[in-house]
């Protein structure tokens, strides 16, 4: 649980969160993800909205890059799914796929990232 309520629209504290409970799950499935993603916001973050505005804003910068949007399309991937998952990984490794590719960050697990997180 997100101790600091002047957290609330943090979007990184939100997926950090998020990846805390996520990765205590048995099921690791895309729905199990978006479960608890929907029960942090409702505890932490009341402005639902405002939290994906910040999701999309910070999934748009990956998007804007022309490597990433080509690397998406090569391995068949919709880059504005996998930007949303790449986001909820965390700030650290979204410069890591800024800087070196999202397949050389994720490998095959790229491919669980084709829908949408919210």
């Amino acid at each position: 649980m997100i101790k600091n309520k002047t957290l609330k629209n943090d979007l990184w504290a939100v997926c950090a969160e998020g990846r805390r409970v996520f990765g205590y799950q048995i099921d690791k499935t895309l729905d199990v993800k978006r479960q608890i993603m929907q029960s942090i916001l409702r505890e932490n973050c009341p402005d639902y909205l405002m939290f994906g505005r910040d999701l999309q804003v910070n999934a748009s910068y990956l998007c804007d890059s022309k490597r990433f949007t080509q690397e998406c399309e090569e391995l068949q991937l919709n880059p504005g799914f996998v930007a949303q998952h790449v986001v909820f990984e965390g700030f650290h490794t979204f410069n890591k796929v800024r800087n070196h590719g999202v397949k050389a960050v994720f490998d095959s697990q790229v491919h669980e990232f084709n829908q949408p997180l919210i």
